[in-house]
């Protein structure tokens, strides 16, 4: 069991909304300033030139690797120098630079990522989540986030993102969106190391290593992570005083994570070429935001409650985890323009949550008047609410899979590809304890849906068709999944891209996609929890259509996109009884918007930004879902120095959102302007690297939406430090 202790101290709030918008005026000078003093000098003091940009390679879209101008979906690319530039150790800090994506903190160190409005607890599912190409979403949650936390980023490669559905070619987890990582490069002898320290006490170190020869490459690398704990202080209202509160989440971590690759041979050979691929990961996590009030509702209909911090000073949750992938490749020219290619993979997953129940009441008050006990089993006369103790609840997954897939992208006609393929989830175990304070059980048992197991079949193709010779491609699809539980759904895809001018290019799209419940939506979680098994839910589908325009210059690009989305059967967590909760189907939603993301090269400078507006809602209820920010934004200056250094100035824009989502029965409280900035500064010389990185530079008193309904948000760091040297030879 994961323990932990807190000292409670008086909360300072820090800073004021001027100070908060001193970042954004800065940052926003100097964009004014660089866009209306380009210089048209030749060359560049980046690492890459803005006009190949669009000409970048991805696969995250299409069975085909394609630029991104001509892909038919919404894609952003990130790479290494991306997150370097920002002031970023996480995944989710990177992702800030995706428009209309918001990364929200989850159980654990956790994040779930809401695309495009609809943030609820249920973010963590919806989004197709893939390492190097094999899904990771699991059966008990339909999500990764629980069994795989933590992604050092110092071992990746590369980051592809789609905004809006991807069923087409990843079936029911891309409903949303998806989310690509890889950790393979590109084949050539270097090795590379990298530490980094910070002033919050976090510290990282990471090796890579890649050796390249005709016929053979080998990739591996590790990364060790280790948290050894910053208080962040939080309020709270205690039940008992009614009084404002303050206790603090003291965020401790430790992750080990490793991969390797070995490929063999060439795909224009007799015999091809294989691929091994092995990843593993072990994460354990102290202190971090627990449950909220989010689980809390169905009590108020028996109990007299003021409020529902019924965790108070010790809303917390702890989590270990561990998870092993491994993955066969194959690949091989059957003729001159047809590719064949095998892909088999299996991994393995445990997880389990802790959650600090200590503060729970000994005795609570009926509707009625009538005091009674607080409950420590199932027994007459109690109350809904167990004794203090602690709750364990963990799950282990397993998936496997097998995908074969025959592709051209020389025929006549244009690209064509045809996949097929089965994945079989299974849920190994799934346990609930409750454990009392003075380590008596009140509850050990088996969630309902321990044991259950589902298998996929599937079948899809791909073909993008020239309608005017190269200028107007129209790009089609459908994937059809037949689940042995559920039945089987059908995702249609079509789209147009239009290259107007060597300039300008067009997309119009249209993609339908759909989401499976997941085991523990279907089966509930069991005696000892709070959530009823459902049955007859049902999958719920989204019809989503966008326009985008792409404008690429020597140095300037330019993405605009329009979409709307219309989401059916949307599957939510609502009170039933006065004790339980259950997930049903709540009728219809819909939700527009616009994205922009600029890129201008004015050398020495360099300015990038991305800004959305999203509309989100609920039309059965005419609730909108308040916590994804109606207007967000990430703007970024940059500057070439003489003699190797540069230096970059971040602002992170959040605007109009509440601090708990329509779930929560207290009113909503509409949450401050989120105005963040960042600094670094680098040294680069050769093939070293040095680095200062400055997060929340004016060390302001920031807070962030919890889809888990903590009252008031959950509150960030204020200003962290961090220095570290990267080397390459």
């Amino acid at each position: 069991m994961i323990n932990a202790s807190y000292n409670n101290k008086e909360y300072m709030q820090i800073g004021c909304q001027q100070t908060k918008q001193i970042g954004f005026a800065l940052t926003f000078c100097l964009y004014a300033s660089v866009a209306s003093a380009v210089d048209k000098t030749e060359g560049t003091l980046f690492d890459m030139p803005l006009e190949s940009l669009l000409q970048l390679k991805v696969s995250v879209a299409s069975p085909f690797q394609e630029r991104v101008a001509n892909t038919a979906a919404s894609v952003y690319v990130l790479t290494p120098d991306d997150w370097q530039r920002r002031s970023t150790h996480r995944l989710e800090h990177a992702l800030e630079q995706v428009p209309a994506l918001v990364s929200y903190p989850s159980l654990g160190t956790a994040y779930m990522t809401a695309i495009r409005g609809y943030s609820t607890e249920l973010s963590v599912r919806g989004i197709a989540n893939l390492l190097d190409g094999v899904p990771l979403n699991n059966f008990s949650y339909a999500a990764s986030v629980y069994d795989l936390p933590y992604v050092p980023l110092e071992l990746l490669q590369r980051v592809e993102v789609i905004r809006g559905p991807g069923s087409t070619l990843y079936g029911s987890d891309a409903f949303h969106g998806v989310l690509s990582l890889s950790t393979q490069g590109v084949l050539s002898d270097e090795q590379r190391v990298q530490i980094s320290a910070s002033s919050n006490q976090r510290y990282n170190v990471s090796a890579k290593n890649s050796l390249a020869s005709e016929r053979l490459s080998l990739q591996m690398g590790a990364a060790y992570t280790d948290w050894q704990g910053h208080a962040v202080d939080y309020q709270y209202t205690d039940i008992n005083s009614q009084h404002v509160k303050t206790s603090e989440r003291q965020h401790i971590l430790s992750d080990k994570t490793g991969y390797l690759h070995l490929i063999l041979g060439d795909k224009t050979e007799e015999l091809g070429a294989w691929g091994v691929s092995v990843y593993s990961n072990d994460y354990q996590a102290q202190d971090f935001a627990g449950g909220g009030t989010q689980f809390y509702p169905p009590v108020t209909r028996i109990l007299q409650l003021t409020n529902l911090n019924l965790a108070g000073s010790e809303d917390v949750s702890s989590q270990e985890s561990r998870f092993s992938l491994w993955k066969l490749t194959h690949e091989r020219l059957l003729t001159a323009d047809i590719e064949l290619s095998l892909k088999a993979y299996e991994w393995q997953s445990q997880q389990t949550w802790v959650f600090d129940f200590s503060q729970y009441p000994q005795e609570s008050t009926l509707l009625n008047g009538q005091m009674v006990p607080c409950r420590q089993q199932a027994m007459a006369g109690a109350s809904p609410l167990f004794c203090p103790h602690y709750l364990e609840q963990g799950t282990a997954d397993t998936r496997q899979g097998l995908e074969l897939l025959i592709k051209s992208d020389k025929g006549y006609s244009g690209q064509w590809a045809i996949g097929l393929g089965r994945d079989d989830e299974q849920v190994e175990k799934a346990t609930v304890r409750r454990i009392g304070v003075n380590q008596q059980l009140y509850v050990d048992a088996h969630a309902p849906f321990e044991g259950k197991g589902r298998t996929i079949d599937h079948l899809f193709f791909h073909v993008r068709h020239p309608l005017w010779r190269d200028d107007l491609q129209m790009i089609y699809g459908l994937r059809w999944d037949d689940y042995s539980d559920i039945g089987s759904a059908t995702s249609p895809r079509l789209g147009f891209v239009w290259q107007f001018s060597d300039a300008w290019t067009h997309k119009l799209l249209y993609s339908h996609a759909f989401r499976a419940p997941s085991a523990a939506e279907r089966f509930g979680s069991g005696a000892g929890s709070q959530q009823f098994p459902n049955p007859n839910i049902k999958p719920e589908t989204i019809d989503t259509f966008e326009w985008i325009s792409q404008y690429q210059a020597e140095q300037q690009q330019l993405e605009l996109t329009a979409f709307y989305n219309h989401w059916q059967d949307s599957i939510v967590l609502t009170p039933i009884t006065q004790v339980l909760n259950q997930y049903i189907n709540t009728g219809e939603n819909k939700a527009y918007g616009l994205e922009l993301v600029h890129k201008w090269d004015a050398r020495p400078w360099q300015i990038q930004s991305s800004a959305a507006y999203v509309m989100s809602k609920n039309d059965t209820t005419g609730q909108r879902y308040t916590t994804f920010p109606r207007y967000s934004a990430s703007l970024a200056v940059g500057y070439q120095w003489p003699q190797y250094w540069s230096t970059w100035l971040h602002q992170r824009i959040l605007l109009h959102q509440t601090t708990t989502d329509v779930l929560a029965t207290q009113t909503l409280k509409e949450a401050d302007d989120y105005y963040r900035t960042d600094l670094t500064i680098q040294y680069q010389r050769d093939k070293q690297r040095y680095f200062l990185d400055v997060r929340n530079l004016w060390h302001q008193g920031l807070t962030v939406p919890s889809l888990y309904n903590a009252e008031n948000g959950i509150p960030e760091e204020g200003r962290v430090w961090r220095i570290g040297l990267d080397w390459q030879w």
